[in-house]
């Protein structure tokens, strides 16, 4: 999107929506540069999302390439790259108890986005279901609270067979994760390293979360944090 604004708005509980292998880049836009989708479903595959960048309009501004909002989204095979916000440098995902967001991902890679005030990556603030496997989070930079994924609000997360390395800027809690409610949490196969520059839990910061399991997993050369954790 040479021009700015956003590549694409999705809004409707009954609208579906199929893509594939397309490119979403540039766009500028408050909350979701690349795509925003509300309500309804969609279903992303081979998809490259590059360089969007949600713009402050004078409120916090949201998800640099993809805003999600009370919708059910399956992406594969896609990559986030150089995406910016304040918050959730590449993905956020909002919703309601009545209708809360899903998100899959499966074969996807995440470098070098930014969170300005936090999260690198995806910031979770309500409940519902994320499902991430076989997906890489790399040099990404958050300016504060959390490195690659936040999560502050009640969803069941599930991560398989990923990898979470180079979270850079300040992070204060978890350089790969940060869970800070009363959601499920379960990761396996997946490996942590090179995650620095953290006060609380180099890798995981686990907050509250009614259920953990961590199984199988690699945590490797990371920084010490100045305060025990993960």
């Amino acid at each position: 999107h040479p021009n700015g604004g956003r590549c694409l708005k999705l809004t409707g509980a009954t609208t579906v929506l199929t893509m594939s292998n397309a490119k979403c880049a540039r766009g500028s836009k408050d909350d979701g540069a690349g795509m925003k989708i509300t309500d309804g479903s969609a279903t992303l595959t081979g998809m490259t999302f590059d360089s969007n960048t949600s713009a402050p309009t004078g409120s916090i501004e949201e998800g640099g390439h993809l805003y999600i909002d009370k919708a059910d989204v399956t992406i594969n095979n896609s990559t986030f790259q150089s995406g910016s916000a304040e918050v959730g440098g590449a993905i956020y995902a909002t919703g309601s108890s009545a209708d809360p967001p899903t998100l899959s991902l499966d074969g996807c890679t995440f470098s070098s986005n930014s969170g300005t005030i936090r999260t690198a990556s995806i910031e979770w603030p309500g409940n519902g279901t994320l499902s991430i496997a076989n997906t890489t989070f790399s040099s990404g930079t958050s300016g504060g609270t959390d490195g690659h994924i936040g999560i502050t609000g009640t969803p069941a997360v599930t991560i398989t067979n990923s990898t979470f390395t180079g979270v850079s800027g300040s992070p204060a809690k978890g350089g790969g994760v940060y869970f800070a409610n009363a959601g499920t949490l379960t990761i396996t196969g997946s490996t942590f390293k090179n995650l620095a520059n953290v006060t609380y839990g180099g890798a995981l910061h686990l907050d509250g979360v009614a259920s953990i399991s961590v199984t199988k997993n690699l945590f490797w050369k990371r920084t010490t944090p100045t305060l025990a954790g993960f």
